[in-house]
């Protein structure tokens, strides 16, 4: 049964756990999306300066979300109570954090998911409030995580690769053209994904070209996602 409304809550033993680590971890990462400064590989992706600005105001719209959920999540951790629409703000936070991770990452994605904290703290979430939103903050759940799959499927490897699908040696071409210090460090990570999980690299379909563009990218067909 979901919290009354405009009733406030003793918050759950096993979400306050939940809520301070999310608190924990995420305030400096809040503060830094927010207030960061510039990033090199941004410099790397473009040397149009309206573009550069767009994607440093778009690093600031993701800490907006953010710091307001850490401010929220703050003063009821502070009063030791929760009430119905600050679960289902939280409930619906990660859903849409999630929907980005599904859209943006790479193939494959599981490999992605597993080493994401989000991935955790949600489950986290479902796992010791699952009873206190109402159906329609489920519902709404569903739907952005449902947009989330479809962008990832059908909107960016269209939009952003100029193809049907993507794979990942079609992410780490593309990831090696930024040239960039701090991206570079990660290049082991898709080593050791190809070396541990061989049917990455398992030949399947090749993609259909959408636009001339895409050749830019390079294509070695492997596991298409």
């Amino acid at each position: 049964m979901s919290i009354p409304p405009e009733l406030n809550i003793s918050i759950p033993f096993g979400l306050n756990i939940v809520m301070w680590l999310e608190f924990l971890l995420f305030c400096p990462f809040s503060y830094m999306h927010y207030a960061g400064s510039f990033k090199p590989f941004w410099a790397k992706a473009s040397d149009n300066g309206f573009v550069r600005s767009t994607l440093w105001s778009g690093e600031m719209l993701n800490g907006v979300g953010a710091v307001l959920l850490m401010y929220m999540l703050g003063s009821a951790l502070w009063q030791k109570t929760i009430s119905l629409i600050e679960v289902e703000i939280l409930f619906l936070s990660h859903a849409l954090w999630y929907g980005v991770i599904l859209a943006a990452s790479p193939p494959p994605f599981m490999l992605f998911a597993l080493i994401n904290p989000h991935t955790y703290l949600y489950i986290g979430v479902v796992a010791t409030a699952y009873d206190l939103p109402r159906p329609i903050c489920y519902i709404a759940s569903g739907i952005v995580l449902g947009f989330g799959m479809y962008r990832r499927w059908f909107q960016v490897p269209q939009a952003c690769y100029g193809k049907s699908s993507i794979t990942l040696d079609d992410f780490v071409d593309a990831f090696k053209k930024l040239d960039s210090e701090d991206l570079k460090k990660n290049e082991d990570f898709f080593d050791k994904s190809r070396h541990y999980f061989p049917c990455l690299n398992k030949a399947q379909h090749s993609s259909s070209s959408l636009s001339p563009s895409a050749t830019a990218y390079g294509s070695v067909p492997s596991l298409a996602v």
